[in-house]
Formats: C-alpha cells, structure tokens, sequence
C-alpha cells in the first residue's frame, strides 16, 4: 500500500523535472546563430528567462503526476469516501478561508496572483505577436483557464481531482498577469529598444529628375532621339 510519506517522496509519481526538456529544446532554438545575430542581448536573456519560467509554471500547476496504479486507485477510492482535494466553484470562497490562516494565504494567495505576473511581463517583451496590451491580457486570461480547465479534463480522466478547480485561481492569475502586462506597458514605453518589434525601416522613394529640354524640340520623336543621344 502507498501511503502519505511515500507519495509525499514522489514514488509512483512523475515529477515536474521533466519540464526541462521544454527549456533545453527551446534554449537551443533561441540560441541558433541567425537569431543571436539579429537579436540583441537583452532580448535574447529575456528569452531564455521565459523559457525557463514557462517549464516552471508547467511543473507548478501539472506535477507531479501520478502514473503508479496503485496511487491512482487509492485516491479513487479516497475521493470516493468524500476526501482529497475538492473543488471550489464559489467565488472568494477559498480567499476568505485562506484569510484565517497566515502561511495558507500566503502561499495560496499570494502565489496564484503571482503565478502569472511574469507572464504577463515578459510576453510583449519576447513574443513579437503580443506586443500590445490587448493581445497580452488575452493571453493572460487564456492561459488560467488553459491550466484550470486542463487540470479538470485530467482530474475526470483519472477518476479524482489530483488537482482543484478553483474559481478562485482563475481572477486570481489572470488579476496577477494583467498587473504584469501594465509594468511591462511602461517598460516598452520608457525604454522602446526592448520593445519585441523592430524599428519600422520608412522607405524613401526619390523621384528620377528628367533633364529639361532645350527649346525647338516639340515633337515626341525628336524628344526620343535627344534623350537617346544623351
């Protein structure tokens, strides 16, 4: 029988190091030589900075999965019996009982308003597609209802919600990201040269001056034959 020490070891669970797969094989795309020449430095840290925050947010809100059958059965069975994580479809419901208690608030609190901070920071500074506010926010919103609804396709497929649904973590993360999407705003808007899009280059069309023609010249053939001689 798996009990609570072993599943807090993570046996029969697969961990969110896994994640680092994500940052290795993007790394290596960033890092390609005809990027690292047409971007500058700052977009290129800035890039590798999302990369490995992306794997982390993967690893925060996935892992670590279950994939021991025993595991899986006990906590089908323990979900049945009216244990394990429950789910909240009551807005404020998990905020004011996290309220009550200190490092509870904190972590759950706290860190779900965070959760998404950088995301929305750091997306218009690296993605050129989502270098307006709008398209940022977007995003914010898409990617907390992504997670949380991910979380429950998982958690039916399994039979028991190895992870919550929480109405709560949805204004929560997407309140966090669009906070970070306004920083970011002033950041492009105080310092443009870290601004996902380049510089539009303005195309300069010179007209071709003709020369003038000397008098006596009337007709469009001796104009040809002039202009020929030239």
């Amino acid at each position: 029988m798996i009990t609570y020490q072993d599943r807090k070891k993570g046996a029969g669970m697969l961990n969110g190091s896994v994640t680092y797969v994500i940052v290795i094989i993007w790394g290596v795309w960033i890092l390609r030589g005809d990027r690292i020449e047409r971007e500058s430095p700052t977009k290129i840290l800035l890039s590798l900075v999302f990369t490995f925050y992306i794997s982390r947010v993967i690893a925060a809100t996935f892992f670590p999965f279950p994939i021991d059958g025993a595991i899986i059965d006990q906590q089908r069975a323990m979900s049945n019996a009216g244990f394990g994580v429950q789910r909240n479809l009551t807005p404020f419901a998990t905020v004011l009982d996290a309220a009550d208690s200190g490092p509870q608030f904190i972590q759950q609190i706290v860190g779900n308003f965070l959760l998404l901070f950088p995301l929305g920071f750091l997306a218009p500074l690296v993605v050129r597609r989502v270098g307006s506010a709008t398209r940022a926010i977007v995003l914010v919103v898409a990617t907390t209802m992504g997670i949380e609804f991910s979380q429950l396709a998982i958690s039916a497929a399994l039979g028991f919600s190895y992870r919550s649904f929480d109405v709560d973590d949805l204004w929560l993360n997407a309140t966090g990201g669009a906070l970070g999407v306004l920083v970011s705003m002033l950041v492009i808007r105080k310092a443009t040269w870290l601004a996902p899009n380049a510089e539009p280059r303005e195309a300069t069309n010179e007209r071709r001056e003709e020369p003038e023609l000397p008098s006596g010249i009337t007709s469009s053939r001796e104009t040809a034959l002039y202009r020929s001689e030239l």
